[in-house]
């Protein structure tokens, strides 16, 4: 096998096993991999040693791969670059703004406050649909036949997180949280204002 097929299938069996956890999380309520039910447990091991390998899989598919889809041929090659540029430029600077908004220990659900400043003030998941715009946007721009493959999958995970966060953010904060989940949308303000303030 090549080592664009080695980084292929081993990115894939990544993505495809972080979806399987997180289905297995929404729908078998005594199993717990996401949120992990504790920073030493095997299960923070396994979900954050899948997410540490899915980052470089994702972006050794699109190098190795680079240029297999005729995107010139279908929306011309200033088109692809634009379009892909644009969505990794938005999708890396949302989820960026979303980590520093809310703080490594508050990621690890250390820190005692429900964070709505930042981007929280327009959606619940900010890092999430960065990410999501990301793993849209890393096959248009660069063209990778085998990454247009692997994204759905890739986006699929961000999908689901949320889902399996939120029953862990309504019992660790309560009413506030359900009164920011009230105001702010899961994922694109589309009609609703701002969480500017939690009463």
């Amino acid at each position: 096998m090549t080592a664009t097929g080695i980084v292929f299938w081993t990115t894939m069996a990544v993505a495809t096993s972080l979806d399987v956890l997180l289905i297995a999380t929404l729908f078998v309520p005594s199993v717990q991999f996401w949120s992990p039910p504790g920073r030493r447990t095997w299960q923070c091991r396994l979900v954050w040693t899948l997410y540490s390998l899915l980052l470089p899989g994702v972006l050794g598919v699109a190098r190795l791969n680079w240029g297999t889809l005729p995107l010139d041929e279908w929306i011309g090659h200033a088109g692809h670059l634009s379009t892909g540029t644009g969505l990794v430029a938005v999708g890396t600077g949302l989820a960026l703004w979303g980590i520093y908004t809310l703080s490594w220990p508050a990621g690890l659900g250390v820190e005692e406050a429900l964070v709505v400043s930042g981007p929280y003030r327009f959606t619940r998941n900010p890092q999430y649909v960065g990410d999501i715009l990301l793993a849209a946007g890393l096959p248009v721009l660069s063209g990778s036949a085998l990454l247009a493959v692997v994204a759905p999958g890739v986006a699929l995970g961000f999908v689901l997180v949320p889902f399996a966060d939120e029953p862990w953010l309504e019992t660790r904060y309560g009413d506030a949280y359900r009164r920011y989940r009230a105001r702010v949308p899961r994922w694109i303000p589309i009609c609703r204002r701002p969480a500017l303030v939690l009463d």
